[in-house]
């Protein structure tokens, strides 16, 4: 539903089946509710709650369990070039495993051809931090260069608590559509 003040309500239900590591799952159900609404000209809000039926793909031979999910964030016009967000999103897996993740993420258009985008993410479940400044250079429709850099910093049992560095990555990539 789209209403004219310029909020949007979503509602799906959706129902698969599907064969995960030689076990046949069927009539996983997944239900969605979400609302998305534009406070003035620089402020958008989404948020939403789901259910479903998971697969936990991480054991030796998997399993189906509910979920539920519920989310929401902020998105801001910081200008004509840059947007700003952020959000936090806790999932629940019945007897697997249950926790947030807060997300916060910065995108600015120098130019036309010359952009950055960063994400900064906390992980509940792994006690990670996960940052990844990305700068992508598009000289044509057809052609980007990109170089970033993933950083992975762990704690020990809160947000904050010795934080040290798990992995480093440094990336370039070119990219040439023919």
């Amino acid at each position: 539903f789209v209403f004219l003040n310029g909020y949007e309500i979503e509602a799906k239900i959706e129902a698969e089946n599907e064969l995960f590591s030689g076990v046949q799952f069927d009539n996983m159900v997944e239900a969605v509710i979400s609302v998305t609404g534009k406070l003035n000209a620089k402020t958008k809000i989404h948020g939403g709650i789901r259910s479903a039926d998971t697969i936990i793909r991480y054991l030796d031979i998997p399993e189906q369990t509910d979920s539920y999910g519920i989310w929401g964030y902020v998105e801001y016009k910081v200008s004509d070039q840059a947007n700003a967000a952020i959000g936090v999103q806790y999932e629940d897996a019945k007897d697997y495993y249950d926790g947030f993740l807060i997300n916060s993420w910065y995108t600015h258009s120098f130019t036309s051809k010359l952009s950055l985008r960063t994400k900064i993410q906390y992980s509940d479940f792994s006690h990670s931090w996960f940052i990844e400044p990305l700068l992508t250079y598009q000289p044509t429709a057809f052609s980007a260069f990109y170089f970033g850099i993933n950083e992975l910093l762990s704690t020990e049992d809160s947000m904050f608590s010795n934080l040290t560095e798990s992995e480093r990555q440094l990336f370039v990539k070119f990219q040439y559509l023919f």
